[in-house]
């Protein structure tokens, strides 16, 4: 079952901790919260390393 935890990050930003999601599961967080297919396919891929990119201003 897929687990959900949206995390208020400022200026209208919002971090979504899943866990445990299964590719059935992109509808949900395509619809809910506007995820992008390119976007849940980056993130289900079990060979992509989880990473924080920023810009400094």
């Amino acid at each position: 079952m897929i687990e959900i935890k949206p995390i208020d990050i400022g200026s209208f930003k919002t971090w979504l901790n899943v866990k445990e999601a299964q590719p059935a599961d992109a509808a949900i967080l395509q619809s809910k919260y506007g995820l992008t297919q390119d976007v849940m396919d980056y993130a289900m891929d079990i060979d992509e390393p989880s990473n924080y990119d920023y810009d400094k201003k």
